[in-house]
């Protein structure tokens, strides 16, 4: 998150969003704060849900972005840290993948995924069902 705080204001601006992941988590909720530059973002996140026994995790990230022409969808890629392993992410440092829809300037939804690689023949005796999170994003 310090790195974040480095980028110069006129360079970066800030969103905020909330997820859930349908798919592995037990319907797991997420809130992604993330600082976003022309080539890259980077978040810090809060994650709860029974898959935590009622517990808080915390993860930091960051991802290189690419956009379309139309600047509609926006694509990342780049690596997760997560405080807590599990069932759905069994080490602590993952990939992450992401893909928005920019709905206007100030809301997008959200597809983002961590997961270490398991399929790629990295760490094949951890758990890696992954995380799945889908949710809507504001921009400031």
């Amino acid at each position: 998150m310090l790195c974040a705080m480095s980028i110069p204001a006129f360079a970066a601006e800030w969103s905020m969003s909330y997820g859930i992941d349908a798919v592995h988590g037990e319907s797991s909720k997420v809130i992604f704060l993330e600082r976003h530059s022309k080539n890259y973002t980077l978040y810090g996140s809060v994650l709860s849900g029974k898959i935590f026994d009622d517990r808080k995790a915390y993860a930091l990230g960051g991802e290189y972005i690419l956009k379309s022409k139309s600047k509609r969808f926006i694509f990342g890629g780049g690596l997760v840290y997560l405080s807590e392993t599990n069932e759905v992410n069994g080490t602590k440092l993952n990939f992450s993948f992401s893909a928005r829809y920019v709905l206007n300037e100030n809301w997008s939804l959200f597809y983002r995924h961590w997961s270490h690689g398991r399929q790629l023949g990295i760490k094949e005796d951890k758990e890696n069902d992954g995380w799945n999170f889908l949710g809507i994003e504001r921009r400031f």
